[in-house]
């Protein structure tokens, strides 16, 4: 289960791209919800969707559980080709606004000027995970496929990030925290560590917040910590985390969602997963749970019903400049 919300597009739209959905993606005008099931002018099908990305430019970025990706640009879709066509598993925006992607073909690469660069290859995170690991690095003269990364999960990339001090971030389903700088990726982790990265959160002076299936890290700049984290958000498994422009910091847990700031944490909601967070443009904070799509104004929540859903279970979200939430439901079969 991942959750991202970001803004981009018109103010009079939200899109909210749910985890785990095969109705492809929502958007709500504040109204109304309309459906997006296909991606046009190529009929391709969308299906589950894992994360929402929009660049400098105000394009939504689409990436989908089965490792495509889209860019929604001037009122259509189209899939983005070549090196990233299959096996990217993690994307993200960079602090120039440009697109960050990892494809288990291809490693971290970088997307802007309407091109895509290559950062690092996939042999690199590879031999870095198994290094830090303590294994030796692969000798073998014929690397695996993409394909064959993605059925056996180590070092896959399934979040990122980038702090202001150009560090890029990889956090992997099995492997730990690493980071890309000037060409080399070092693990941030000493010794042997399995945990399950799940989210970032950048803040000033290249520190970052690194949620995880046992808790939140803390990046202080120059290690990884758990000063500064509050006792109470170290043994939760983190799937979301936002900072609002009030300085509350919001962490969305398997058990419900959470708010630190200087009066201490506290238990907003404790109905279960909660997937996606966003702050929109009037400071709203959007939530995708268990429960459906929420918006917390003025310390009330509102709920939301999608029509015409068995599950109103939501992941990623993204409310775009125009105010539309865009978003992608799932099944509770893919739950897990």
């Amino acid at each position: 289960m991942a959750g991202r919300i970001y803004n981009g597009h018109r103010p009079d739209f939200r899109w909210l791209p749910l985890d785990w959905t095969d109705k492809g993606l929502v958007r709500f005008d504040g109204l109304n919800f309309q459906q997006f099931q296909l991606a046009q002018p190529d009929p391709i099908w969308i299906g589950p969707v894992r994360t929402l990305v929009v660049d400098a430019s105000d394009n939504l970025w689409i990436l989908l559980q089965n490792t495509l990706v889209f860019r929604y640009q001037n009122g259509t879709f189209g899939l983005i080709r070549g090196e990233t066509e299959n096996g990217t598993t993690a994307i993200a925006r960079g602090t120039s606004g440009a697109v960050l992607l990892s494809s288990l073909a291809e490693g971290t690469l970088t997307y802007s000027n309407n091109r895509l660069r290559s950062l690092s290859s996939a042999a690199l995170l590879t031999d870095a995970a198994r290094v830090a690991n303590g294994e030796p690095p692969d000798q073998r003269a014929t690397p695996f496929s993409w394909f064959d990364r993605l059925g056996a999960p180590t070092s896959v990339v399934i979040a990122m990030a980038q702090t202001d001090d150009g560090k890029i971030w990889l956090g992997t389903e099995r492997r730990g925290l690493f980071y890309l700088q000037e060409s080399r990726i070092l693990s941030a982790l000493n010794g042997r560590d399995d945990t399950k990265i799940n989210c970032f959160l950048p803040l000033q002076n290249s520190e970052l917040w690194v949620g995880t299936a046992k808790g939140v890290l803390r990046w202080s700049g120059t290690k990884l910590t758990l000063a500064g984290v509050p006792s109470s958000l170290l043994n939760l498994d983190v799937l979301s985390i936002l900072r609002d422009r009030d300085s509350n910091i919001w962490v969305g847990t398997s058990r419900g969602l959470f708010r630190y700031n200087a009066n201490g944490v506290s238990l907003l909601s404790a109905t279960g997963p909660v997937a996606a967070l966003f702050e929109d443009r009037e400071g709203n904070i959007w939530i995708g749970s268990m429960r459906g799509l929420e918006r917390l104004r003025d310390s009330a929540f509102v709920t939301y019903s999608l029509p015409n859903l068995n599950s109103q279970r939501l992941g990623p979200l993204h409310v775009d400049s125009g105010g539309r939430t865009w978003i992608a439901p799932f099944r509770a079969v893919c739950d897990g």
